[in-house]
């Protein structure tokens, strides 16, 4: 382990939720402004800004609500698809969301979260009768390297150069 890093759980850094689905036969919680994120627009990856489907007011009210900078995890189903939440909203019950903690820049969480490593210990800690599934506690005790910010910040620089060097690649094919 390089010097300054650490070996943390999930929760020590970031508070995790649980996403819920407000009650569909109630026709005044959907319709509004609000997103409701499902596991099929976290295909947007780290920049998840719109939702298949929008709540009102009122369906905000009975939610629970995820800030901007949170990354949300598909755990039942789809597991392991990841999504960097640009703003506010919700998600449905298919969905773990990572909200970080000052310790952790939030684009190094959602990095780690992609990461092959993250990803097999979400598939380790899946049960399956029917469905794989990785509940909200298996999710808070998943092991994770901690490195100081500073280093967090080289990380997420590193990567996205990468990333961007990739845009350009295959732009010029």
């Amino acid at each position: 382990m390089p010097k300054g890093w650490s070996i943390c759980e999930l929760m020590d850094v970031a508070k995790i939720v649980t996403g819920s689905t407000p009650s569909k036969s109630n026709l005044s919680y959907y319709g509004g402004n609000f997103p409701l994120y499902k596991p099929s627009d976290l295909d947007a990856g780290r920049h998840t800004n719109t939702a298949s489907e929008y709540l009102t007011t009122k369906g905000r009210d009975v939610s629970r609500i995820i800030p901007p900078n949170s990354i949300a995890i598909c755990c039942i189903g789809s597991i392991g698809k990841v999504g960097y939440i640009e703003q506010e909203g919700t998600t449905n019950q298919q969905i773990n969301t990572a909200i970080p903690s000052l310790a952790i820049f939030p684009d190094y969480l959602y990095h780690l979260c992609t990461s092959t490593y993250f990803q097999n210990s979400l598939m380790e800690k899946s049960s399956a009768v029917t469905i794989s599934i990785v509940n909200k506690s298996k999710m808070e005790h998943i092991k994770i390297p901690l490195p100081p910010k500073e280093e967090q910040a080289r990380i997420v620089v590193a990567i996205d150069n990468l990333f961007n060097a990739l845009d350009a690649v295959k732009e010029n094919l």
